[in-house]
């Protein structure tokens, strides 16, 4: 299994520049407070990773509540909003709306373009090793920036399919990008793209909010062809900053509903029908998140991690964080997995 050590220096005011966060959280939470007032089509759910019933109560935020599967450690959301409800808080919302605004299009974009120049390459390289034929489609999934897009399109060769992306995008083909149709307007669902022999279904930062991940995890099985990827990014719940500041990490509804721990990720995927390729957590900003959320008032952290930020110097801060990449421990995810051949 491979394992995945970033050198690279990397600030979280760079992933989320203050003032733009703070517009996306408070338009978040007040969104999910609409579901909430609305008071319907709320449902309860096993463990999103393991499957597994039994749960711990975790701690509650915002008037959504997250708990703890006994079995593989995931932190999760139940009740959450059922898939209308997520279709309209990422679609139709007044936090989609920001994410959909130009302001957010253009403070976010050296990000984006960062991020997704990195991104792009480690597809390109998946794709290489796997030796899949150049021409086979690839599929990116709810892509929250343009610049992803953009980043994909210049390093893959073949048809790059557009589904429900989560910036204002114009339903058209150019360039070698095409947006998946349903009947005219709108998006088609993922399950209709079942024997497309698809190479590839990229998700960077997306089972966070799927209201039912094993759903996507299965229609992705079925639209690739055999011994395509499955590539995957998301937040950890099992990493470092979320296990120390729990409560008071940076999570709000509706945007982390799941949160699986290195076990769960795995599971759910080999639940998808998948085989396990690669697991790695290349965060690099555990610990200054802690560092950073531990000055402020109310929050508490152990005595010993409190000393050691106090009184190390920074190049033990950066040999800590790549401890917890080597050993799977950052709040950052990273799984890679292959529909087998067989299949």
């Amino acid at each position: 299994m491979k394992q995945v050590v970033i050198e690279e220096r990397l600030r979280e005011s760079e992933v989320h520049p203050p003032e733009i966060f703070r517009k996306i959280r408070k338009s978040s939470i007040e969104s999910a407070a609409m579901l909430l007032e609305k008071g319907e089509g709320f449902e309860e759910t096993a463990c999103p990773g393991c499957g597994g019933e039994a749960r711990e109560e975790a701690f509650s935020k915002h008037g959504y509540h997250w708990w703890v599967c006994a079995a593989c450690a995931t932190l999760y959301v139940s009740p959450r909003p059922d898939e209308r409800g997520m279709a309209w808080y990422l679609h139709a919302s007044p936090a989609a709306h920001f994410r959909k605004s130009a302001a957010y299009e253009r403070e976010m974009r050296p990000f984006f373009e960062e991020v997704s120049r990195h991104r792009a390459a480690w597809i390109e390289d998946l794709w290489w090793r796997a030796d899949l034929p150049k021409a086979a489609p690839l599929l990116l999934f709810e892509p929250k920036h343009r610049a992803s897009t953009e980043a994909l399109r210049r390093r893959t060769g073949g048809e790059l399919l557009l589904l429900r992306p989560l910036y204002a995008a114009e339903w058209e083909r150019e360039g070698g990008i095409t947006r998946a149709w349903e009947e005219g307007s709108g998006i088609t669902k993922l399950e209709n793209l079942s024997g497309r022999e698809i190479g590839g279904v990229v998700a960077f930062d997306v089972v966070e909010h799927l209201c039912r991940p094993e759903a996507f995890l299965r229609a992705s099985h079925d639209a690739l062809r055999p011994g395509g990827l499955l590539c995957l990014s998301m937040r950890c719940g099992s990493g470092f900053d979320i296990q120390v500041l729990w409560e008071h990490s940076t999570l709000f509804p509706l945007e982390h509903l799941n949160l699986l721990s290195v076990e769960g990720g795995r599971r759910l995927v080999e639940r998808g029908g998948f085989e396990v390729v690669e697991v790695s957590t290349p965060g690099q900003l555990d610990v200054e998140i802690v560092a950073r959320t531990a000055q402020e008032e109310g929050v508490a952290i152990p005595r010993f991690l409190r000393y050691f930020l106090k009184h190390r110097s920074p190049k033990a801060r950066e040999q800590l964080q790549a401890f917890l990449q080597k050993h799977l421990l950052s709040s950052h995810l990273r799984i890679v997995a292959r529909k087998r051949r067989e299949a």
